[in-house]
């Protein structure tokens, strides 16, 4: 009898060793999922194809979002990217130069969560345009490898891409009040690249001129020297005015136990 007791119990050890061994994995994948709606483009070009969408985050998880067009299977144009928390909704815009008479296809990809998936192929006509060669100056106020920010002589306009290194993403934009900040992705960033825009003013839907943008932000004037140096030596500065301030203590301590 005690034999059969062991050897249950014996039994008894193994099973609940090899159920306390099972384990799993409760984890939940992230839902990288989106909704996308009314998406327009113009059926007709004068100059711009103006492409834009709503994309709505349905996932579960935060991430960015971009539209990319592929034009004739070969050309691309790509909008600024945008990050959505789930639930939220952003508005993304193409643009791209169309000159030549012509039918041209277009088939419109969003970017997100590290996928892409194709959301509507399009035609669309474009007649010819006057491309306008005027250089017009531009100033890079701020620059990294995500944006950059440029000032013009121009009040209102857009800027769209011309010529920009290979495999860089890099969008349209509007300039308001002067200035306008182009949205990029670059795998490799270097300073010493130029992006070549056109403006293009969409009211009167004609090309303003051209003009090319630096990677590069200029060197900072005296004053902001100044103040940069300032800013660099405040510790030191503050000690000093403390180490003062202790010093006049002192003498002031040390005037009125004279007097008395």
């Amino acid at each position: 009898m005690d034999g059969t007791k062991t050897i249950i119990a014996f039994l008894l050890f193994f099973m609940v060793s090899g159920v306390s061994a099972i384990s799993f994995d409760a984890s939940i994948e992230p839902d990288t999922n989106f909704s996308a709606k009314q998406f327009q483009f113009d059926e007709n070009v004068s100059g711009i194809q103006t492409a834009n969408i709503t994309v709505v985050n349905t996932g579960s998880v935060g991430c960015s979002f971009r539209a990319r067009s592929v034009f004739n299977n070969s050309k691309q144009a790509y909008s600024q990217e945008k990050a959505l928390w789930p639930g939220s909704s952003g508005f993304l815009e193409i643009n791209e130069n169309f000159l030549e008479n012509g039918t041209y296809r277009g088939a419109l990809y969003l970017e997100y969560c590290g996928q892409q998936e194709l959301i509507q192929e399009y035609n669309f006509t474009a007649g010819e345009t006057a491309a306008n060669t005027t250089q017009i100056n531009s100033s890079t106020v701020n620059v990294d490898s995500e944006k950059v920010e440029v000032s013009l002589p121009i009040e209102k306009g857009l800027v769209v891409p011309e010529e920009t290194p290979s495999y860089w993403k890099v969008s349209s934009s509007d300039i308001v009040n002067g200035t306008t900040e182009i949205g990029l992705e670059a795998p490799i960033f270097d300073e010493r690249e130029k992006l070549e825009f056109s403006i293009y003013n969409r009211s009167s839907e004609s090309f303003v001129g051209q003009t090319s943008v630096s990677l590069t932000e200029p060197e900072p004037g005296e004053w902001e020297k100044r103040v940069e140096m300032l800013k660099d030596r405040s510790p030191q500065i503050i000690l000093a005015s403390v180490l003062l301030n202790l010093l006049l203590v002192a003498l002031l301590i040390r005037k009125h136990r004279e007097k008395e």
